[in-house]
């Protein structure tokens, strides 16, 4: 076979992928819709890691861990059009309260402090520094401690725009899948 038709070949698979993956992000639409009614939490790690497993059981190993990591990429960007599509249907109070004692001029956008606590495994860290880089967010003034407790401690300086809707999605789904979560 050629590279022009191996590229070929590519191509098609790109285009089978984007049509799964645009099924999969109406599927998640559905799923917000269903959870901001029942207020069922987004993030269910548990449920994550059996369909990462049971997903990757039968690939071959020389791929098996490129391909749990292009599963998690795209659950954790499930995830996070959830949070966006939640959050468009109702903010959560917690939230608008936040952003309301945050926002206390005609400024609708300000550098924040964000802090928060994840487990102290290299899949929760990496997990939330992408979840804010999803985001478009750039970090500033990022640090990391490591707690004795098998925890970080996570805390960046951002930018915040009260009326950009991912950024308020941001900080509804930093403020769900971390521990101890502050913005200030």
């Amino acid at each position: 076979m050629t590279l022009e038709e191996i590229r070929t070949k590519l191509d098609d698979i790109d285009k089978t992928l984007k049509d799964s993956f645009v099924l999969r992000m109406k599927c998640s639409e559905q799923i917000a819709e269903i959870k901001a009614d029942s207020n069922d939490s987004i993030y269910k790690p548990d449920r994550e890691t059996l369909i990462i497993s049971r997903n990757s059981a039968d690939v071959d190993e020389p791929i098996r861990k490129e391909y749990r990591e292009f599963l998690k990429t795209i659950i954790g960007l499930s995830r996070k059009y959830q949070y966006e599509k939640i959050n468009e249907i109702k903010c959560p109070k917690f939230l608008n309260d936040i952003i309301n004692s945050l926002f206390t001029d005609d400024n609708s956008k300000k550098d924040v402090n964000i802090r928060f606590k994840c487990d102290d495994t290299f899949d929760a860290f990496s997990a939330a520094i992408a979840m804010v880089h999803n985001y478009d967010c750039v970090i500033n003034d990022f640090s990391c401690e490591h707690l004795d407790e098998g925890k970080y401690i996570i805390s960046f300086k951002t930018y915040i725009d009260r009326n950009n809707t991912e950024n308020l999605a941001m900080l509804y789904q930093l403020s769900e899948e971390t521990t101890d979560f502050e913005i200030y």
